[in-house]
């Protein structure tokens, strides 16, 4: 058995039902975290925050991450946490109840596909969406207009957030963000995380 986790982007490109049947066809399985990793990487940030003055870095999108780093910024701090769907890739690797099947877990970029399979997780295998449904046959993905991940994640940590997407915006708070800013939140795919490379 194959074991398929469906990150967000993708899931709002599907039918469930149409999904279903080509998983059956292929004898795969799609399975769901039991943890509530948003909310536990929404901690972890938190605690992040409490150990530096500097502003800190969104970890969670590693072309955003990438692009930072290019600029080499002086005033900021990269949180040691993982993006969310590492944390789900993480769950189910190590949950008894798949322990006897290999594990797809599904991204919307390259960049998590790279970032996921060096971790070298237990039977866990990172493709992109878009290889992924073409390997099993699913033509009818349709692409979004607006992202399931959108800015605003830090919100309810209730400190000053410097938000941007896109390469161009990017760059224009980076270079411009001042002390006061705790965290800056950073997405590649304008407008949110949606339609990047592997979708």
């Amino acid at each position: 058995m194959t074991y398929v986790f469906i990150n967000p982007v993708t899931d709002r490109m599907i039918s469930p039902e149409k999904l279903e049947q080509k998983l059956r066809s292929h004898n795969m399985h799609r399975v769901y975290c039991r943890e509530n990793w948003s909310k536990r990487v929404l901690e972890e940030y938190s605690k992040v925050l409490m150990t530096t003055d500097r502003t800190v870095l969104d970890m969670r999108c590693p072309m955003a991450v990438n692009f930072v780093r290019t600029l080499n910024l002086e005033a900021v701090s990269e949180a040691p946490v993982l993006p969310i769907l590492l944390h789900c890739a993480e769950e189910l690797s190590q949950r008894k109840d798949l322990q006897y099947g290999q594990i797809v877990i599904t991204t919307p970029c390259r960049a998590l596909v790279e970032q996921g399979n060096k971790l070298g997780l237990d039977r866990t295998t990172f493709v992109t969406a878009k290889e992924f449904l073409a390997d099993i046959g699913y033509n009818s993905a349709t692409p979004i207009t607006r992202s399931p991940i959108p800015p605003g994640f830090y919100d309810p940590l209730s400190v000053s957030v410097v938000s941007a997407t896109g390469e161009k915006e990017i760059a224009k708070e980076a270079v411009n963000l001042s002390k006061g800013i705790r965290l800056f939140e950073m997405l590649f795919c304008f407008g949110g995380c949606h339609n990047g490379d592997g979708i």
